[in-house]
């Protein structure tokens, strides 16, 4: 990473270095890798060349080249033209992508360019949201052939090594992964360790920005400073006493190939143990602290603006007489010396509210500032803000930015939720309050059911949620929750979020370019940055901003107010409102009577998380698929047992699932009644042709006769299989559950089922990776997403449930929400549900669809009959009204040029034109949105020159549904 800086090359760059003895490590091939790889990555063919070259002389082996075609041949070119013999040099290339079809072309090709017969070590580079487990078995071939010695995975998270740990015949033998000092995959460490493979950095030095917090961290700089070496090298050291190896990257800014020079020096127990530490906190700054040789940042004598007006901040009780200024002042984007100049001028304006992210270089910034205080300003006259993350280094954390921030409180204390379990870092926030050490205490970026579950531990409740909200778009479930358990809300990114790095620029420029953002603030006569902030005041919340200058205006709210229809345009704008703060949503889940008389729910979630399952039945699920093994058994009791009192055990519908091998069923029913003392529903799943399958199901059969389970059903039986099993059977299956989804059908299957009026459940109603990106590609799932403003989600198990069927879900996809289950709100048509179907090609011969009620399977004769004379009555009545739209059009016209509006017989005529913003009771024109509006009104000689035709929705759904060519589609959009 950060090879761009190309300029930093020269050819001489190791005229006064030594030559460097790497250490090896030894694979579970038996084969040695240095603990140190130059990686070629970003550089062009000259500064490739010359940097190997140079690498070879110093004594370095290890080479790591990139998946770009650019860097091989001169990788080739220089260990062909170097003294050194072939079988000395540990060779790494990798294939760049999971694509199946490229592993051969690419892999003979990296052979060719390199110049070599073999490599040392094949890598698999897994692209992020790619499913890579795929295609190891090539890998393994070319590892058995002795035409890689060694291979491995590159950029694998523990969710996708798994699997490839379990399928696989070859064990990975290295793992390359982002770790550096301050980044620590500890889960997959472990995971690694276990199986003995080795772990391997690839970014031993972070991103441009940690590889500045790692030049300017006192911790590094003094450890430095004892072994007389660079930052860079203690950083590296640091992964090769963890017994890790790792590839660096020479041009990278200061970073020079001495820096790989580790041999020189030994880090202490105590050194190691005080780095150890540093890795818990993983943010970093964005640039280092401005420097000049030795010298420490200094404040301007004066303010960087002379002569402008104070700041007027109004502030708000956010609990136990707190009292909080509605804007702070915010570090994002900002440099630590931008910081400090800013954050002394905002002072200087009148400001009052600070906030400071955990990275030391802000920390020590503002206590710089803190420290040098305007005349008639004292620290208790400041509000700060604090942000530290959940993690385990909690304690570390707040001391040493105490200690930078030179104050022995901070006013408001905020733990920032980044994935980890922040219940025992909550405790701790407790105690900082208790012992005023935070005045007040609050949470930051959680998400609804992260806060709820919080919540059931904390003692004291937050003050404060500082979350994403703004005009653009936010998350009402965020701010209800928020708001119904008694936190004010504080919005960060008050202007949008458009990248990971906010760039305020960036925000105010989308900003500008909406048309009802800009239309109120000319009304007004304000920017659309004052606009964005008003509407955040005016629901009663705070935010904190960032701008690398401050003026007084910025900030200044007085001026105006916004009226009850502009914030209602603008609550539209970003999805919100008022009416959103209420609960957690409940859903309503229908249910089903299967043939043994238990009523079961359409919609039941898998079992593996407790924190899931808990959010299930947070929002009125009830249906919970358990595997038996002990450890997902225990998640789901004790979730379960959360809610007793609440939620009886009879009004939760628990499935189960054994397999058909030998002695499983007793086995794994005693386990079971270890933790309940019935299921709901038994199911026997064949995970191939298994022939004991026929006597599990007699084991089956008497846990239903003895009421330890409700119900009895299959899963992923074949048609004969079942067939057979039917044959001998005293019960017959409730359930039969199926790999069922749009893109995947059992015709077969689905039809036998039908006629032996065996209820069917689809365990996989988003499918597999391939099939999700295939979903949210899918031209006719999203023309239905956008028609009925719902998911892609909603669609896939909506199309289950009109079916007839039933379904459960699994692992929660990235973007899923609890809204995703809420199938109430819409309803597919017949065309929806035909085309959808032919995704998979179904066409069954026993069922036609319903659309009146997902619990019935079964469409009559007299239905198909009503459907049929319906669609016949609508498409006489289309022609009609076509017909007549044809003879009112040649009458009209000699006279259409002056008309402002002519619609289908003149419905339309005396439309109202949209040139003020329309009131938030009354619908805009069809396909028009707010943010569409003119800025300007359109002058009426302009409208006189114009024919606009408006068709009625009618029309316009029918033309876009059932059209097949492509041109009236596009002009049916146009006129939309």
């Amino acid at each position: 990473k950060g090879c761009n800086q190309r300029q930093r090359f020269k050819q001489d760059i190791l005229t006064d270095f030594l030559k460097m003895e790497i250490p090896t490590k030894k694979l579970a091939t038996g084969a040695l890798i240095p603990v140190v790889s130059l990686s070629c990555n970003s550089l062009d063919a000259v500064e490739t060349k010359s940097v190997v070259e140079n690498w070879l002389q110093l004594g370095g082996r290890g080479i790591d080249t990139s998946p770009t075609v650019a860097d091989e041949n001169p990788v080739g070119n220089a260990i062909k033209q170097s003294t050194i013999d072939r079988k000395d040099i540990f060779l790494t290339t990798q294939i760049p992508n999971c694509n199946l079809e490229e592993i051969a072309s690419r892999f003979e090709s990296d052979l060719t360019r390199l110049d070599t017969d073999y490599v040392d070590l094949l890598l698999r580079h897994k692209p992020k949201n790619a499913n890579c487990t795929e295609g190891w078995v090539d890998l393994e071939e070319y590892f058995g052939s002795k035409r890689a010695l060694a291979i491995g995975v590159s950029g694998f998270t523990v969710e996708d090594l798994q699997p490839l740990l379990e399928s696989g015949k070859t064990i990975p033998h290295v793992n390359q992964i982002d770790l550096n000092i301050y980044e620590l995959d500890r889960e997959m460490i472990d995971l690694s360790d276990k199986h003995n493979i080795m772990v391997q950095s690839r970014s031993p030095l972070g991103d441009d920005a940690l590889m500045s917090r790692i030049e300017w961290d006192p911790v590094i700089q003094k450890i430095a400073e004892n072994h007389e070496v660079t930052t860079y090298q203690v950083a590296m050291k640091w992964i090769i006493q963890h017994g890790w190896s790792t590839t660096f990257q020479p041009i990278q800014k200061k970073l020079e190939i001495s820096d790989a020079d580790l041999v020189g020096f030994t880090l202490t127990r105590d050194e190691m143990r005080e780095l150890n530490e540093l890795h818990q906190d993983i943010s970093s700054p964005s640039s280092p602290p401005s420097k000049e040789g030795n010298q420490e940042l200094e404040i301007s004598s004066a303010p960087s603006q002379a002569g402008i007006i104070k700041v007027n901040v109004e502030t708000k009780n956010i609990g136990d007489g707190v009292m909080m200024p509605v804007i702070s002042l915010a570090s994002y984007s900002l440099s630590a010396a931008q910081f400090l100049e800013v954050s002394y001028d905002y002072i200087q304006l009148g400001g009052r509210g600070i906030e400071a992210i955990n990275r030391w270089g802000y920390l020590a910034a503002l206590g710089k500032v803190i420290s040098k205080l305007p005349e008639g300003v004292d620290r208790k006259d400041l509000f700060l803000t604090l942000d530290i993350n959940c993690n385990d280094n909690f304690e570390t954390q707040f001391e040493r930015s105490l200690q930078l921030l030179k104050t022995d409180y901070v006013d408001l204390l905020l733990l920032e939720d980044r994935g980890d379990d922040c219940i025992p870092a909550w405790t701790r926030v407790e105690e900082k309050f208790i012992t005023n050490q935070a005045r007040s205490i609050g949470v930051k970026h959680f998400k609804a059911e992260d806060l709820l579950h919080l919540l059931k531990s904390a003692k004291i409740n937050p003050h404060v949620h500082t979350l994403p909200a703004n005009v653009l778009n936010n998350d009402p479930r965020m701010i209800s929750t928020a708001t119904n358990n008694g936190m004010i809300v504080q919005s960060t990114l008050p202007f949008g979020v458009f990248s990971n790095r906010p760039n305020v620029t960036k925000e105010l420029s989308v900003l500008s370019k909406n048309s009802l953002i800009q239309n109120i603030a000319d009304y007004h006569q304000v920017t659309v940055s004052q606009v964005a902030m008003k509407w955040i005041l005016q629901h009663g919340w705070m935010f904190n901003f960032y701008s690398e200058k401050i003026k007084a205006s910025d900030t200044d709210m007085s001026s105006f107010t916004l009226s009850n229809d502009e914030m209602g345009h603008l609550d539209a704008l970003s999805g919100f409102s008022s009416s959103s703060q209420a609960p957690l949503e409940q859903i309503k889940i229908e249910t089903k009577m299967i043939q043994s008389g238990v009523v079961m729910p359409v919609i039941s979630i898998e079992g593996d998380i407790q924190e899931r399952i808990e959010n299930w039945l947070d929002i009125g699920g009830r249906g919970i698929h358990v595997l038996i093994e002990n450890g997902e058994l225990q998640k789901t009791k004790l979730a379960i047992q959360a809610y007793a009192g609440k939620i009886d055990r009879k009004d939760i519908f628990l499935t189960a699932t054994v397999n058909c091998k030998l002695g499983q069923v007793e086995k794994k029913m005693s386990n079971l009644q270890e933790h309940f003392d019935y299921v709901d529903l038994l199911i026997l799943h064949n995970p191939g042709n298994d022939k004991g399958c026929l006597s599990a199901w007699v084991n089956l059969e008497q846990q239903f006769v003895l009421n330890q389970a409700r119900a009895i059903g299959v899963k992923d039986f074949e048609t004969q299989q079942l067939k057979v099993m039917l044959d001998t059977a005293r019960v017959v299956p409730h359930v039969y559950q199926l790999d069922l989804n749009i893109f995947k059908t059992d015709i077969e299957i689905i039809d036998f089922l039908a006629s032996k009026d065996i209820p069917l459940q689809s365990y996989s109603p988003f499918g597999s990776g391939l099939n999700k990106f295939n979903m949210t590609e899918n031209l006719a799932i999203q023309r239905i997403v956008k028609k009925y403003q719902v998911s892609d989600y909603q669609v896939a198990m909506k199309w289950i449930l009109q079916h007839g069927w039933m379904t459960s879900f699994g692992v929660v996809p990235e973007l899923f929400e609890v809204r995703d289950v809420d199938m109430s709100g819409f309803q597919l048509t017949y065309n929806e549900m035909k085309k959808l179907d032919g995704l998979s090609n179904f066409v069954s011969n026993t069922k036609t669809i319903d659309f009146s009620n997902a619990n019935s399977r079964v469409c009559g004769t007299g239905c198909v009959i009503g459907i049929t004379s319906i669609v016949a009555c609508l498409l006489l009545i289309v022609g009609i009204i076509l017909g007549r739209r044809k003879g009112y059009k040649k009458k009209r016209t000699s006279d259409a040029a002056n008309a402002e509006h002519v619609g289908c017989d003149g419905l339309y005529k005396d439309f109202p034109t949209y040139n003020e913003y329309p009131s938030p009771n009354r619908n805009p024109p069809f396909g028009l949105v707010y943010s569409d509006f003119p800025r300007k009104p359109i002058e009426e000689d302009e409208l006189s020159k114009k024919k606009v035709v408006v068709l009625p929705p009618a029309i316009m759904e029918s033309a876009v549904d059932n059209s097949a060519d492509d041109e009236v589609l596009m002009r049916s959009s146009e006129l939309t």
